[in-house]
């Protein structure tokens, strides 16, 4: 008798085939009725659904799949050959939508308004209707019919035109103003449209149900979702592009939050889809540098966007760039300059130097690249800072050991030579801590200036685990003040509460701003119920309001920006945003993508795109 020889045996995908594939299409000779095989495909993702096993692959050719897909049984968290895969066939356009298409009789109100009744299935018993609920997402309930009182609270449901959503105001005469939104009266049974255009023609659809993918379990779904988008659901789960136009209210604080699509991305592969933006010097536009890695075989382009309405829509501002990363961008509007910056390796030193350029014609032309020399073998720029006395802060990390990780915190001061169309930078001081006090070092570091000239600044630390020679280091986020424009700081001490008690913060990103809409400070953190030890949780995301004398977080006013939904795996992560502040209101612009933990077994399906989060906060 032979031996097996199982060493020479060659198995391809053994895990994404354990289960078996099924197959689903809207070819001709598609049906329910089929095997599901690929010569004989079913006709729904549903119907496929029906047959899920342990391990299965469904393969979904072209088309769009207007479905809500029953998911009978979960994969494992620790073996992702037992997770259920729904895969776009190879060069196939899928979608998966929560919505319906709508041809109704459209009513002629005026020559901007239509309206037309809300389609009858919504109204029988018991069934959805996204029409009838609310749209703030920590405030669920029926808000339709309601009195006959402007403003109506906005709903869940959501109208499409040619693929662009309309976006939902709350009185008759917004939507008169306004063209690309719609409003549901107070009766609830009607639509009314301010389409901004003509609409012959033109796909129109209506959200009609709560979810694309509806599992028969609660908890976490371990999946995975390859190549299909999947949109249009009036409350999305974990692999649903989010609603568009989603509100969170905390009352406390009087803080809203509005949250909205804004760039596409396919993978987590990279930090953030928008490197960093800001308003041109006419505050007319806002700017920004983006990472595109929506192009196949893990291509990626760096260029150049604008956008003319804060951020909802942008179109493309440059050609590619041959540099190592996308373009950030800073304006000093009192001077009519834009400097924009990225990083370049050094090939002599094999590190990453800054490369700044200057412009001051609102970025039509830019001046000869200066560079800024980075002796340390990890070393970052974040966002300037325009100071009262008109010069300019930036702040850098560095690494201060030529082994391991620990890094230093740098402060640069700049004053711009109009003549020569450039900055003059001196670096003015150096802040450090020992090993011991913080894991890591300091980083990321974030700066805002009070009325009377004092610089407060919060930054990232590491806890440090207690042992027999050492007590320790908690997880909190550090702050400390500067009263000479950045040339010493205070030593850092722990971000706390009013009473004294640690703000607990993994080791993650964290931002601190002077809101110009009521002078007040805001952090944004990462805020967990418990210490941790690590970079996680980053499940939910904060902003909270720091009293500037005592630099404690005023934890009344802590409200969530965004956190985890259920079925979302724990380690998801809401972090590494860009913000930019809209001159005209005040209001605070954050630009997120969720990411996922590098422990995280559940990385495809996920949604990758990066959201806007417009922060509403009180005016004075």
């Amino acid at each position: 008798m032979s031996k097996l020889n199982h060493f020479n045996r060659f198995i391809p995908n053994s895990w994404l085939n354990a289960g078996g594939i099924m197959y689903v299409s809207q070819a001709q000779g598609a049906s329910d009725n089929n095997p599901g095989t690929l010569e004989q495909p079913f006709r729904t993702i549903t119907r496929a659904a029906q047959d899920i096993k342990t391990g299965c692959v469904i393969e979904i050719g072209e088309g769009v799949y207007r479905e809500e897909i029953p998911i009978p049984i979960n994969g494992h968290q620790y073996n992702p050959g037992q997770f259920v895969c729904f895969r776009a066939m190879h060069g196939h356009e899928v979608y998966i939508r929560g919505s319906e298409s709508f041809d109704p009789e459209w009513i002629i109100i005026d020559e901007k308004i239509l309206k037309a009744p809300l389609p009858d299935s919504l109204f029988l018993p018991d069934t959805y209707n996204p029409y009838a609920l609310s749209n703030c997402i920590n405030n669920k309930q029926t808000v339709r019919p309601c009195a006959q009182v402007e403003p109506y609270p906005e709903t869940l449901g959501q109208i499409y035109i040619d693929n662009t959503p309309l976006r939902q105001v709350t009185t008759k005469e917004a939507l008169s103003n306004t063209p690309e939104t719609f409003l549901i009266p107070a009766d609830g049974k009607h639509i009314m449209i301010n389409p901004g255009k003509d609409i012959t023609g033109s796909l129109i659809e209506l959200t009609m149900r709560q979810k694309c993918f509806t599992p028969a379990f609660s908890g976490i779904i371990y999946m995975n979702v390859s190549g299909i988008r999947v949109e249009h659901a009036a409350e999305p789960g974990a692999f649903c592009i989010g609603r568009f136009g989603s509100i969170r209210e905390n009352t406390a604080s009087e803080i809203t939050i509005r949250k909205d699509f804004s760039l596409p991305g396919a993978s987590d592969r990279f930090t953030q889809t928008i490197e960093s933006l800001d308003f041109t010097p006419d505050s007319k536009s806002l700017i920004a540098g983006i990472i595109d890695d929506t192009f196949p075989n893990n291509q990626t382009r760096n260029y150049s966007v604008l956008s003319n309405d804060c951020g909802l829509s942008w179109e493309s501002n440059e050609t590619d760039t041959d540099s190592d990363t996308a373009y950030s961008y800073f304006t000093d509007t009192e001077n009519n300059m834009m400097m924009r910056y990225h990083w370049s390796r050094n090939t002599s030193t094999n590190c990453y130097d800054i490369i700044c350029e200057y412009s001051d014609d609102s970025g039509k032309s830019w001046n000869n690249p200066a560079r800024i020399d980075q002796s340390a073998n990890y070393g970052w720029f974040y966002e300037p800072l325009k100071l009262n006395d008109g010069s300019l802060l930036w702040q850098s990390q560095e690494n201060q050991w030529q082994t391991g990780l620990h890094l230093a915190v740098k402060t640069w001061r700049g004053i711009w030579i109009p003549e020569q169309k450039t900055v003059n930078w001196n670096l003015c001081s150096l802040l450090k801590c020992k090993p011991e006090e913080s894991g890591c070092g300091l980083s990321e570091p974030h700066t805002c200036q009070l009325d009377d000239g004092r610089l407060i600044m919060l930054l990232r630390q590491g806890a440090v685990l207690p042992s027999q020679k050492h007590p320790g280091v908690p997880s909190v986020k550090l702050i400390c003040v500067s009263e000479d424009c950045g040339k010493t700081w205070s030593k850092p001490r722990p971000l706390t509460y009013e009473d004294g008690s640690y703000v607990y913060s993994p080791r993650s990103y964290q931002d601190i701003l002077r809101s110009p809409a009521n002078g007040r400070v805001y952090a944004l953190l990462n805020i967990c119920n418990e210490p941790t030890n690590g970079c996680d949780p980053r499940n939910v995301v904060h902003i909270g309001e720091i009293d500037p004398n005592s630099l404690c977080l005023i934890r009344d006013t802590v409200t969530i920006i965004e956190q985890i939904h259920p079925e979302h795996h724990q380690l998801v992560r809401f972090s590494n945003w860009r913000r930019a502040i809209n001159p005209a209101t005040g209001n605070i612009l954050l630009f997120m993508k969720l990411q996922l933990s590098e422990f995280c077994q559940v990385r495809h399906g996920y949604d990758q795109n990066t959201y806007r989060y417009e922060i509403i906060v009180p005016k004075d």
